[in-house]
């Protein structure tokens, strides 16, 4: 009984240190000033190993065009040893940040998007809706100056070629385009639309809500049940659901045979030297979700670093336990013998 308990806490001991010990599969490129439900927040970005060229400053993120880098990710504190990702939960709440895609042009893709990843993932643990690990996926922004693609994916093969929506010229959007011109930085909003109590629940997401905006004027979709249908469930939004408590906002610059997205006819032109500013990451609270009295999420203690320490003390101190009971009974079986 005693050998089995100490194989248990042996094992113990080296999942918390292996968990521990991805910190060094990624690359602190340094925190920015984020807006939390109206609470300016510090949050870190980080990437995969080698990923040294994500610039920070205030609340400004830079992004190099480099498609064999690792994506960026929202990060905790480093305080939070056991949550490496921050986990944000979006239903009756918005993303909302600013863009400056000036400087691309036709085969780059500038993506900020979000993805469903469970509580204590480490880099190791990274899914999309690409495969092979799947997982949900919310696509807020794939672009460059020529088209904008905002698309949700269900994280599994059968439906997840996406649904969504794309502007390009003459749609509004563009270089000295109507709407929106991107020449100039614009602002994009993703909302997670709750239902009124009414005919949708207030804790069942209602529709996704995309929305740009530039000087007064605005470009808007809404992603609903009735616009994603797939075979084997009702529709997208339905679908996603459940998957709006625990994401993970990521940020990639990358470039290639873009068709998909800008459908230009000079294929890949992107810049190489080019970079991506992203600033004012905001997480707002929709105005309609007030009365579900749904909270900004916080980090029980049960996952907390002050919880996990205790533990690992604990665990500790009883593991020295158990190996002291075992010396002495070894020692008083030989002399017993003897």
């Amino acid at each position: 009984i005693m050998l089995l308990n100490v194989r248990y806490f042996l094992h113990f001991s080296v999942l918390l240190l292996s968990h521990f010990a991805c910190y060094v599969c990624i690359t602190e490129v340094g925190s920015i000033t984020v807006s939390h439900y109206d609470i300016p927040t510090t949050l870190r970005i980080a990437t995969g190993e080698n990923n040294k060229q994500v610039g920070v400053s205030g609340n400004e993120l830079v992004l190099p065009l480099d498609s064999n880098l690792p994506p960026a990710f929202l990060m905790n504190e480093p305080s939070n040893i056991l949550n490496y990702y921050r986990l944000v939960s979006l239903l009756g709440r918005t993303i909302k940040f600013q863009v400056d895609l000036s400087k691309t042009t036709c085969g780059c893709n500038v993506a900020a998007y979000l993805v469903n990843l469970p509580a204590f993932a480490t880099p190791g643990d990274y899914c999309d809706s690409l495969g092979p690990e799947w997982c949900e996926e919310f696509d807020i922004m794939e672009a460059n100056s020529r088209a904008f693609q905002s698309t949700i994916h269900c994280g599994h093969d059968g439906c997840n070629a996406g649904c969504g929506i794309n502007w390009k010229s003459p749609s509004g959007y563009g270089p000295d385009q109507s709407t929106i011109n991107t020449k100039l930085p614009f602002t994009v909003e993703f909302s997670f639309q709750n239902g009124d109590g009414n005919t949708v629940p207030k804790q069942s997401l209602l529709s996704i809500n995309v929305r740009l905006s530039q000087g007064g004027k605005s470009l808007t979709h809404i992603i609903t049940n009735g616009g994603c249908e797939w075979t084997g469930s009702s529709s997208y939004v339905s679908y996603l659901n459940n998957a709006l408590n625990s994401l993970v906002m990521v940020f990639r610059y990358s470039s290639g045979d873009m068709n998909w997205l800008d459908e230009c006819s000079m294929g890949n032109t992107c810049p190489v030297e080019s970079t991506v500013k992203i600033s004012n990451i905001q997480f707002i609270t929709n105005i309609t979700v007030t009365e579900s009295h749904i909270e900004p999420t916080k980090t029980p203690f049960l996952f907390s670093t002050p919880f996990w320490i205790i533990i690992g003390v604990v665990a500790f101190l009883l593991l020295l336990i158990v190996i002291v009971i075992m010396v002495v009974c070894v020692r008083r079986h030989r002399q017993e013998i003897v």
